[in-house]
């Protein structure tokens, strides 16, 4: 190591990175104490842990099925960016760092730190290990962040509604949520989990329905907003169809401007013009 590049750099600092660069794998620090290293430990800031997570994480152990179902699948939609936003407060739980949540660990915020009843944690840690591997992963930490932390923005609902709707048919039925989910799903039948989205009862579920239903809104709102997006593709339609008429207006023009085989003849082979009709002729 050069000394002019590390001399600015600290005793712990140095002895950090030379424990990386051991040739030796048996010598070499793995990758749990270097998390632990003294250097690293001392420029962590994770943040703290506050009650608004914590009451994602309440609110995701009372969702349905069906609600938890859909907010699992548009987790793994997520950006970078996105997933960003909350990242540093699944770190703050993880403290062994192993990269999941154990039981022990959601006790230690939900119970120690802010009161949560025990039969409640345990509830909401049941719902979140979704593997059920006794271990939260990161991927369920933001499906449960999603609607408050990280917004239900119209790319994530379409595409999820898309999943859903196997046959795009522009619903989603108990056969289509067969298909993706199969029978059951998480202990219960996947034919009973839809009524809760089914909010006009009709045995299906419109995509204004998912979006009112996932967001907690009024359904006429959506319903609104997806008739102007209809109006203006119909607008879009129409354009196109007045365009393709007049090209083919042209076309027609155009090739009845041009003589054809059948057209009289001079007995020498050549094709003579038709007379026209007296009312066209100029005087």
């Amino acid at each position: 190591m050069k000394p002019e590049k590390w001399d600015s750099i600290s005793k712990p600092g140095v002895e950090f990175v030379k424990s990386l660069l051991e040739v030796n794998p048996k010598k070499r620090i793995t990758a749990e104490q270097a998390l632990a290293h003294p250097w690293i430990a001392s420029r962590q800031s994770a943040p703290e842990v506050d009650i608004g997570i914590v009451d994602n994480l309440r609110q995701f152990g009372q969702a349905s099925k069906f609600k938890r179902a859909c907010l699992t699948m548009m987790a793994w939609s997520l950006s970078n960016e996105e997933r960003a936003k909350v990242r540093e407060y699944f770190v703050a739980m993880d403290t062994n760092k192993h990269g999941t949540i154990t039981l022990g660990e959601l006790k230690a915020v939900m119970i120690e730190k802010f009161h949560i009843p025990d039969e409640e944690t345990k509830a909401v840690f049941e719902a979140l290990d979704s593997n059920h591997d006794d271990t939260i992963h990161y991927s369920d930490f933001l499906a449960a962040m999603l609607t408050s932390r990280i917004a239900l923005h119209g790319d994530l609902l379409q595409t999820a509604f898309k999943r859903l709707d196997a046959d795009n048919s522009g619903y989603i039925t108990v056969e289509n949520l067969k298909q993706v989910l199969g029978d059951q799903y998480q202990g219960e039948d996947v034919s009973n989990m839809i009524k809760d989205a089914d909010l006009l009862q009709d045995g299906r579920v419109s995509f204004d329905e998912f979006v009112a239903y996932l967001r907690g809104t009024p359904l006429e709102s959506h319903a609104a907003a997806s008739a102007q997006i209809i109006d203006q593709e119909l607008v879009r339609s129409a354009d196109k169809n007045k365009t393709g008429i007049r090209r083919k207006s042209k076309e027609h023009a155009d090739t009845s401007a041009t003589p054809s085989k059948n057209d009289a003849s001079n007995g020498n082979g050549n094709t003579e013009a038709k007379p026209m009709p007296q009312c066209c002729i100029v005087c």
